[in-house]
């Protein structure tokens, strides 16, 4: 009974000594998949935290440049304000020069012109009421 014992120990013990070793085994390699897979998660984590920073520290440096092109814009609008609303008094200016001189000179130059040509019309009449024989 002795060795039938001993035969049943010494089976049991070789049947589940691979098993309990498999299964520590198994447990083990487990919890080392896991502790790595965890720290390939934080390392992953670790990039993507630096990157999203990387992107932000972009996002506001843009913004700023952003900000100092709508600055520069401004000022050359004002600047072409004032450019412009200078053309447009000296075109006002001009305008009403030569709205001036249409309206006071060339009236003024064309009925003198006028009553010198009715003048030298009426002359050319009596001359020619002078010189034409009377019917």
């Amino acid at each position: 009974m002795t060795t039938r014992c001993f035969a049943i120990a010494f089976l049991t013990f070789a049947v589940f000594m691979p098993l309990i070793g498999c299964g520590g085994s198994a447990s083990t390699s487990t919890g080392t998949s896991d502790v790595r897979q965890a720290r390939l998660w934080a390392e992953e984590n670790l990039k993507l935290k630096e990157e999203i920073e990387k992107l932000q520290s972009q996002i506001a440096e843009k913004k700023k440049g952003i900000g100092q092109n709508k600055d520069e814009c401004s000022k050359e609008k004002q600047e072409l304000q004032v450019q412009c609303e200078k053309e447009k008094q000296q075109m006002q200016k001009d305008m009403e020069e030569t709205t001036s001189f249409l309206m006071e000179k060339v009236p003024t130059e064309s009925l003198k012109e006028i009553e010198k040509l009715q003048k030298e019309n009426e002359a050319l009449k009596q001359q020619l009421q002078q010189l034409s024989p009377k019917n």
